[in-house]
């Protein structure tokens, strides 16, 4: 969508004339962006393409123990908290641990007035929906009735089981967002404010945002287009989670009725998120190429070109997190090794083009080819078992673990001898990469040489 072309005074007075055009969201997203400062203009645009830079804040424990005080005299400054007041009065809470509260000053870029507001509104939601029980302890899988899980189980909206290039996670919304809440708001209510929390439990995502991807066109129902009290409890949930979007990408087939809805969607949202909102026209497979540009593994994407939901993923994801759950609800911690989405920092011990491409593994090549030569070299069994077990060590000191799949599908950590042979294997196809690399380079030289020999002997048979 192009936002910032020149527009003449007269295509400006027929986009105002009809609002809901799509030129007249070009003009009020122009508009919109041109009256930012360049700094937060620029912020904006590097968080839709996942190259921000982390607020100062995360760079210091000092900075973070003073954002939490400002946060604790913003909480006492709100008035009007019933929620909270009565978290205060519960004798086990979690409402006033480190990491729910870093969680709200994450997701207003640590501004400790807005990040106290939103922390209020989400616990009336959990008050409201969940009751008692979810200001004792986060809310989890138990605390669904039998229709939110069957809302879940569809996979309308899912988790992926990967991220983007920088490490945000994404959900993915397919069909139409409003129907759920019309016929069944408790129910939708309880299964986005779990499915938010579960997304709100990854550092990675906490720090730099996630990524909504949706096609309302699938199922689409023109009934709830208009409806106020499913935008009402939209905006209730986004504006309360403890997690930001920092990209929304709303992929429409390219017809004018539905460019006339996502023209409407648009003017419908607030400033904050239209500015971070991409719309993408065409089939199914037009809108995922061009998602890919935003560093988005389309090939993940739980939805085929007839507009089916996959939900191979999404069934391995509600067992991950019902076991996990359980843990945590008997243990009162999470003490699961297992993981259903890797952190970019892991490791992923697994072949295909997609993991090769993971950031982890690119990094852990790098690795292997700085060690091969010692790897090579080395005079014994012994120094080369030294050499993997470094490699090892480098990786978890990065803030990474060594992953295997499992037979569930998720991912846990390789134990010691299986990640050394893996290791060893993995220097071993190094060295054959290296290898064709450089026969690729020598062949490529040896061409260019033959086609010069080629057009010397051209000239010269020409001249004779």
């Amino acid at each position: 969508m192009v936002i910032s072309r020149p527009t003449s005074p007269v295509s400006d007075l027929n986009a105002r004339r009809n609002v809901h055009s799509p030129e007249a969201v070009d003009v009020l997203l122009a508009s919109e962006l041109n009256n930012m400062t360049v700094a937060d203009r620029t912020h904006v645009l590097e968080e839709i393409h996942g190259v921000a830079q982390l607020p100062p804040e995360e760079n210091s424990l000092e900075q973070l123990r003073k954002s939490l005080a400002l946060l604790s005299k913003a909480l006492d400054d709100i008035k009007d908290k019933p929620a909270y007041d009565e978290a205060q009065r519960i004798a086990t809470t979690f409402v006033n641990d480190d990491d729910f509260r870093l969680k709200f000053l994450r997701a207003e870029q640590f501004h400790p007035e807005q990040a106290a507001e939103r922390m209020v509104k989400n616990l009336d939601l959990l008050y409201r929906y969940i009751g008692p029980q979810g200001l004792q302890r986060p809310i989890n899988m138990s605390d669904l009735d039998e229709k939110s899980l069957t809302i879940m189980k569809t996979g309308s909206f899912q988790l992926l089981p990967s991220r983007d290039r920088s490490g945000r996670r994404i959900a993915v919304r397919i069909g139409p967002l409003g129907l759920d809440f019309v016929k069944n708001e408790n129910s939708m209510m309880k299964t986005l404010l779990y499915i938010f929390h579960c997304l709100s439990e990854d550092l990675e995502s906490q720090k730099r945002g996630i990524i909504m991807v949706s096609f309302p066109s699938i199922n689409f129902d023109p009934s709830t287009i208009s409806d106020p009290k499913a935008k009402r409890l939209i905006f209730e949930i986004l504006d309360s989670t403890g997690i930001r979007i920092t990209a929304n990408h709303l992929c429409l087939p390219n017809n004018p009725w539905f460019r006339a809805l996502g023209a409407l969607f648009m003017m419908a949202s607030t400033p904050s998120v239209r500015v971070r909102t991409r719309l993408h026209y065409g089939s199914i497979t037009e809108c995922q190429y061009k998602i890919m540009s935003y560093g988005i593994p389309s090939d993940q994407l739980p939805i085929k070109n007839s507009g089916t939901i996959k939900i191979q993923n999404h069934k391995k994801w509600i067992a991950f997190r019902g076991m996990k759950d359980r843990i945590v609800e008997g243990e009162g911690k999470n003490s699961l090794s297992e993981t259903f989405c890797p952190s970019t920092k892991d490791v992923l011990a697994i072949g295909g083009m997609h993991f090769y491409k993971f950031p982890g593994n690119c990094r852990y090549r790098e690795m292997l080819e700085s060690n091969l030569e010692s790897y090579d070299n080395a005079a014994s069994v012994q120094e080369k078992i030294r050499i993997t077990n470094e490699v090892l060590l480098n990786i978890v000191a990065s803030g990474g673990r060594f992953l295997v799949r499992d037979k569930q599908g998720w991912w846990s950590p390789a134990n010691e001898q299986t990640a050394r042979v893996k290791v060893s294997n993995a220097f071993r196809d190094v060295r054959k990469s290296i290898r064709a690399r450089e026969n690729r380079k020598r062949l490529k030289s040896d061409t260019h040489k033959f086609a010069a020999v080629g057009r010397t002997n051209y000239t010269c048979c020409r001249s004779g």
